[in-house]
């Protein structure tokens, strides 16, 4: 009974030190209501941001394998300043979206969401989800997408 608690607890040590660095995350620092309704966007994406962004997230990619992107219309949006992302606060178009990529065995392995921020033809900030939609990044492209 000793030896089966010992190798439980060297298995479940390391997943409780993992889960704690989650719990770490810096929350980003709030904009006022004032400072978003009065920002600068800059004109919205040109009518090829498909492409452009497309583009971007197949560099994204560590194994770009034909993926099946799908993108939102272009919104007004902006990023906040978070270091769990490495983003700086900025104004733009927000153009929220999926990608699911095929895994090496040939299978799609799931839709998992992106935020991209256009500010004119370029992409400035683009944040990747994961496939679990639980996760601290999942959740905040969600909740920036208004999903």
């Amino acid at each position: 009974m000793v030896r089966n608690t010992v190798i439980l607890l060297s298995i479940l040590s390391p997943l409780a030190s993992c889960t704690q660095l989650n719990l770490g995350s810096t929350p980003p620092r709030e904009i006022p209501a004032a400072v978003v309704a009065n920002a600068a966007y800059g004109p919205p994406p040109p009518s090829d941001y498909e492409t452009i962004l497309q583009q971007a997230v197949l560099a994204h990619l560590v194994a770009p394998n034909a993926p099946q992107i799908t993108v939102d219309l272009p919104r007004r949006g902006y990023t906040k300043a978070n270091p769990s992302y490495g983003t700086e606060e900025k104004f733009g178009w927000r153009v929220c979206g999926h990608v699911n990529n095929k895994s090496s065995q040939g299978s799609y392995t799931g839709r998992v969401g992106f935020f991209a921020l256009f500010q004119g033809a370029s992409v400035v900030e683009l944040i990747m989800g994961d496939l679990n939609p639980l996760s601290y990044s999942s959740r905040s492209i969600d909740i920036a997408c208004n999903r």
